[in-house]
């Protein structure tokens, strides 16, 4: 092994390119000893490349080792990893850093000096060129001034004015729209400023931000332009929407505003101007690894980098696109094998975390903390298929991905694309505001590189928050053989409306398997089939929904799914949701427990798909499905064990631990996963 360590003394060996440097004249108002000393963190990690390259050259057995001091490295362009940079099997690079917790790689900047105004607001004029599109205080994210303060306002109409058509045939490319607006939002924008504001339309799975903005009061109007409607998921009347940083809206504790040059933040309780660290991310992209189809970057390790503070751009807002897949990552790979990632963080992000993209193979993160994100947190793959070299074969471990869709609520916490052969095991994943797992992207049952993925004991909770519709824990689309779903634990999953689901095979998904899971307190049912052939939803138990407990969609020629061997567990609702008499699937061998039996046996019951037990099993199926109580140990407590041995006999159910879903390891990890939203 080959082992370079960068301590003050190496340093000074290398110049003033390494220096410490403090950053008083930025940060006004906070004396020297009290400021974080920060080092140029780009310039050091070229450093640290040639160095690496220099020890590749010399003649040595085992990996290469660079030792990455303590500090707050400052990125001022992002670290580009090259082919020249790779390692080998046997000689892999590895960026190791000695202390994570005392290390950080960051774009941000310090703001300029904040004043009190007269109104308790600490207010700063913007040099030229300083961007502010995220602001954090304190390791806090501050939140754009929202208008209304609560709630939303609604569409009553809205009108589109195609102005352009475009090369594509399902949406324009450019459009006026013309939202109408009901007399209580008159009165309420009355007086307040949108020239500078951003409207954000929340319409189904949806997001959109829009930044160019005319009010007619007098046609009571809000007038926007840019990409057209789509057919499929327009804006209509009941849409709703809200505005981000309105002139004349008075600031609320932890919200900040920017008015031209201007910036002005509301301090939370305890933070003292002069003694409170504000900054913003400058860059897009801390770090890009670019190999080469036919040479790509590879056997290159970061061990213990915390990634933090990248930018989100919205000068002109932002287009729908569901889970955002038309957003890069603070982290770009492509064209790259035999990557690791572990022991490390990404946080305070712009947009999404981290995404291989083209042509990544036998790829990993493991043991990663990511929270905080403006967009989603592991993305593997493409949009659309590639005949050669797919990404394939990436493993997200252990890892907890939480707080995300911060700017962007329609983006998920793993995102896997046209790839194929991936593993998403024992991960923490939660508090997002829309899918948890997506894994597909072809609609329909056409061509799909998505196959043999395994999404395996993850504890996937707390999302949706009611925010937006047609969202799963784990989400698949398109024909997918091979592909696992089994041993996660899901619960709480909260859409706006319909939609609020925890295994959701949607459009076109085959030959996947989902079993052993654990679903419990969603919306709308704890699984749900739009349309899709030949899936096994198998010895999992669904319990607890709002509403109904499973869903089917669209009858098809073909056998659509196979139910056998779970329990459904549930005290209001509906049963079963859907034409499930008119669809193709395998149902029997099931435990149906609701504790008010009478009403689940009544003739004029429509628990079983719209119809009564009796017309149920007249139809074959649930012939051999069971009613009666699991008996779960403490279910109150999210405790699901079922302890009613004759009754899990008589269907084949076999019991599984859920208690293995989620990370693993140190007991301090461990307590992480479980910090914030209750379990």
């Amino acid at each position: 092994m080959q082992w370079v360590s960068f301590d003050r003394r190496s340093e000074q060996r290398c110049g003033k390119r390494l220096s410490w440097v403090l950053i008083a004249a930025v940060l006004t108002g906070v004396c020297p000893a009290e400021q974080a000393a920060v080092k140029n963190g780009s310039e050091a990690m070229d450093q640290w490349l040639q160095q690496a390259r220099a020890l590749k050259a010399k003649e040595g057995s085992g990996p290469v080792v660079v030792s990455i001091p303590p500090g707050r490295w400052v990125l001022d362009r992002p670290v580009l990893i090259t082919p020249a940079d790779s390692g080998t099997e046997k000689r892999p690079v590895i960026f190791k850093v000695e202390d994570p917790e005392r290390t950080s790689f960051s774009s941000a900047k310090f703001l300029p000096e904040m004043k009190p105004d007269a109104s308790g607001k600490w207010v700063c004029e913007l040099p030229k060129g300083f961007h502010v599109d995220q602001l954090f205080v304190d390791g806090k994210r501050a939140e754009p001034a929202r208008f209304p303060r609560n709630g939303f306002f609604v569409m009553q109409g809205v009108q589109q004015k195609v102005d352009k058509v475009g090369t594509n045939k399902r949406y324009p490319e450019k459009a006026t729209q013309t939202v109408a607006l009901d007399p209580q939002t008159l009165k309420q924008l009355a007086g307040v400023n949108l020239d500078q504001a951003r409207m954000v339309v929340l319409h189904k799975w949806d997001c959109t931000l829009r930044s160019k903005l005319h009010f007619d009061r007098g046609q009571s109007s809000i007038t926007t332009s840019g990409e057209g409607m789509k057919s499929w998921n327009p804006w209509k009347k009941g849409t709703r929407f809200f505005f981000q940083n309105v002139e004349g809206e008075r600031l609320q504790a932890g919200q900040w505003m920017l008015q031209g040059r201007t910036l002005s933040y509301a301090p939370r309780e305890g933070e003292m101007p002069g003694k409170t660290e504000v900054v913003a991310p400058q860059l897009e992209k801390l770090l890009v690894i670019q190999g080469e189809k036919d040479n790509p970057v590879s056997h290159v390790q970061f061990d213990g980098f915390r990634w933090m503070h990248s930018r989100l751009n919205l000068p002109n807002g932002m287009p729908p696109n569901q889970a955002a897949a038309k957003v890069d990552a603070a982290i770009m790979v492509d064209h790259a094998k035999q990557l690791v990632f572990r022991n490390g963080g990404i946080s305070q992000m712009g947009r999404h975390a981290i995404w291989f993209r083209e042509n990544c193979q036998s790829c990993r993160i493991e043991h990663c903390l990511i929270e905080d994100l403006g967009g989603g947190g592991v993305r593997i793959g493409e949009m659309h298929t590639r005949s050669q070299s797919p990404t394939s074969e990436v493993v997200v471990d252990n890892c907890i991905i939480r707080r995300g869709g911060r700017l962007l609520p329609c983006a998920v916490g793993v995102w896997i694309g046209q790839s194929s052969h991936n593993r998403v095991t024992h991960n923490e994943i939660n508090d997002f505001y829309y899918t948890g797992v997506s894994v597909g992207w072809t609609w329909g049952y056409g061509k799909s590189h998505t196959h043999h993925n395994k999404i395996l004991n993850n504890h996937i909770h707390h999302l949706g928050h009611g925010l937006l519709s047609d969202m799963g824990a784990v989400y698949t689309l398109g024909v997918s053989p091979g592909t696992e779903v089994s041993g996660n634990v899901v619960h709480d999953i909260e859409s706006y409306s319909y939609g609020g689901w925890g295994l959701y095979t949607d459009e076109g998904s085959t030959g996947i398997r989902m079993e052993n899971n654990l679903v419990y307190r969603t919306k709308c049912g704890g699984f749900h089939q739009h349309y899709g052939k030949k899936n096994v939803i198998r010895n999992n138990i669904f319990a607890d929904a709002k509403l109904y407990q499973v869903q089917a969609t669209r009858p098809e020629k073909h056998l659509s799914f196979e139910f056998s061997r779970n329990i459904i567990a549930f005290d209001r609702g509906t049963l079963y949701r859907g034409p499930f008499l008119k669809i193709q699937n395998k149902m029997n061998h099931n435990l149906i427990w609701f504790p008010r039996k009478a009403t689940l046996l009544a003739k004029a019951s429509k628990m079983f798909g719209g119809t009564s037990l009796e017309a149920w099993r007249k139809s074959g199926r649930g012939t051999k499905s069971v009613i009666g109580d699991p008996q779960f140990r403490n279910a109150e407590e999210g405790d699901y064990f079922p302890q009613n041995e004759e009754l899990l006999k008589q269907i084949g159910f076999v019991r599984f631990d859920f208690t293995k879903a989620g990370v693993y390891g140190d007991p301090s990890w461990i307590a992480k996963a479980a910090e914030g939203l209750a379990r």
